[in-house]
């Protein structure tokens, strides 16, 4: 079965957000659950305790992960380039360049007149490497 374009943007917003995300591939399921890491730390077990039991019990499925903290990097790197704006440019390689990359850039941008054009390339670079990690039989028909 393929997955929906719709279905594909909520898996990539799913990732960005954080969460781990479990496809089952007989059915196209999507589950949602905090990275493992963060499953460790909830004081209420029994929150994920049912999503858990049922993906466990997915027969054929697949867990995809967030990206890696590289990969969001070089989507920053790539939207200076995109900016005829040298002065921002600026801004945001010297952002890129200090401790604490990601929070310097985001301050830098929610705070500018590229704050939308950020979230628009963000989304659908972020989209697209997702794409890249789904198998191919769960891809939609290019149109």
């Amino acid at each position: 079965m393929k997955l929906s374009k719709k279905e594909i943007k909520h898996i990539a917003e799913e990732l960005d957000a954080g969460s781990n995300v479990h496809i089952n591939l007989e059915n196209n399921t999507i589950k949602a659950l905090p990275n493992d890491d963060d499953l460790e730390n909830y004081d209420d077990d029994n929150l994920w305790a049912n999503d858990i039991a049922e993906i466990e019990a997915w027969e054929n499925s697949i867990k995809l992960e967030p990206l890696e903290s590289w990969v969001n990097y070089e989507i920053m790197e790539d939207f200076i380039e995109t900016l005829s704006d040298h002065q921002m440019q600026a801004k945001l390689e010297i952002a890129l360049g200090k401790r604490r990359p990601f929070a310097h850039f985001k301050a830098i941008v929610e705070n500018s007149e590229y704050r939308q054009l950020w979230f628009e390339y963000h989304n659908e670079r972020y989209l697209q490497a997702i794409i890249k990690n789904l198998p191919n039989e769960l891809l939609p028909e290019i149109e």
